[in-house]
């Protein structure tokens, strides 16, 4: 792993401890999973998963057999495609059509944000009040009473907050 893949990682792992301690949302990965580049949260009843393949998808459990599928949450664009094939008089023809495809999202991270983002906008997530206030607290070095008093000011920068995350990740190894 090379010095902007470990940046990288340290990005996620970071938004994901923030992620997880800011809303009300667990992660279920399994080490097979992040080893593959998976990660699966739970936020309610419903999974969530994000894949190394650029997909965010919802896991929908099927009560009756146990199963489970995927319904696809990725932006879609339609684009024309191209298939050859042959006619009855023995020639090669060319065909376009219209289709719809997934646009993949390449960074990890991005996946991340779109995922929060979707279940902010559509799954009405929201930040956990006091737990939230509480870690600010520990983060910024403010008391609970002071973030309250001084909420409309910028009390830290988000660099200091990936500082901070990234050194209680650390002590936690």
């Amino acid at each position: 792993m090379n010095n902007w893949e470990q940046v990288q990682q340290l990005q996620v792992n970071a938004y994901v401890e923030r992620l997880l301690s800011s809303f009300d949302i667990k992660e279920t990965t399994t080490d097979r999973q992040l080893k593959n580049g998976t990660r699966i949260f739970k936020y309610g009843d419903e999974f969530f998963g994000v894949y190394k393949s650029g997909m965010v998808r919802k896991i929908i459990r099927t009560t009756l057999f146990n199963e489970s599928s995927c319904y696809q949450l990725n932006l879609t664009r339609k684009r024309k495609t191209d298939y050859m094939f042959f006619e009855d008089n023995n020639k090669l023809t060319v065909r376009t059509y219209e289709t719809v495809k997934r646009v993949p999202i390449v960074q990890e991270l991005g996946r991340l944000v779109y995922l929060t983002e979707y279940l902010i906008k559509n799954r009405g997530m929201k930040k956990k009040g006091k737990e939230f206030r509480k870690i600010l607290a520990e983060i910024s070095g403010y008391t609970e009473q002071e973030l309250t008093d001084r909420h409309t000011e910028p009390l830290i920068q988000p660099c200091d907050c990936l500082l901070a995350i990234s050194q209680a990740i650390t002590k936690q190894n």
